[in-house]
Formats: structure tokens, C-alpha cells, sequence
């Protein structure tokens, strides 16, 4: 089985400790992180790191989360929320692969992000 440190997943979200708390979990586990608090400055971060995945607020000060998924169309994104949304709006942007619910479960997480990229991490990580 590949390594977790061989995946890196940006978490954007400009509550800083929800930013830092996910960060956390999955570098506990073994992953690769990096965090964005500023959707002004998702882009070009998102750019110079080259993330697997990228786990985006919909909720952000400046911007939506589905703003910020545009602007990032080849990049794998799960938005993450408390609202319940309509999957016809997800469903526009190919790019988002998931929504996770607000508040986070880190096994709900780490199930998400390994189907995703193809992890047995239910094995691996409990």
C-alpha cells in the first residue's frame, strides 16, 4: 500500500482553527497538508503545492467555495458544509467529487478521502 505521505490535501476554510483542527487529524494520520484561510489566495497556492485533493469551505468571506471551485477545474474538491445542498448545483462543477457535512467526523473524513484516492484507510487508520 502506497504511503499517506505520498498524498496532499489543501484544506481551505477561513475559520482557522476548523483549518488547522482537519489539518491536524491528517497529518496524525499520515498525510501531507496545507491550509488556505484567504479564498483570495486559493489559486495560486493551490498551484505552487499541487494537492490530490483539496477539501474547500462553501462558506468563505470573500467567495464562495463554488466560486473557488471554478477557478479550479482540473483540482479533485470536496466542499464542506452544514447546509444541505442541491446536488444540481454540484453536479455543474466536475470537479467536486463530494460534499463532507459540518461538522467534520474524522472517520467520515478519512472514509471520503479514501475512497477518493483509492486508500483502504478503514483498515489502515481505525
Amino acid at each position: 500500500m502506497a504511503s499517506l505521505k505520498n498524498f496532499k490535501i489543501g484544506i481551505v476554510d477561513d475559520n482557522i482553527s476548523i483549518a488547522v483542527g482537519i489539518s491536524n487529524s491528517l497529518e496524525f494520520k499520515g498525510f501531507k497538508t496545507f491550509q488556505v484561510y484567504d479564498a483570495n489566495d486559493v489559486v495560486q497556492r493551490v498551484k505552487e503545492e499541487k494537492p490530490d485533493l483539496v477539501l474547500l469551505d462553501l462558506d468563505l468571506h470573500k467567495k464562495t467555495g463554488l466560486e473557488v471551485a471554478k477557478e479550479l477545474p482540473k483540482e479533485k474538491i470536496f466542499i464542506m458544509t452544514g447546509y444541505d445542498l442541491d446536488k444540481g448545483i454540484i453536479s455543474k462543477l466536475k470537479n467536486i467529487v463530494g460534499v463532507i457535512p459540518k461538522p467534520i467526523d474524522d472517520h467520515v473524513l478519512f472514509s471520503i478521502i479514501g475512497k477518493e484516492l483509492n486508500i483502504p484507510l478503514v483498515k489502515s487508520i481505525s
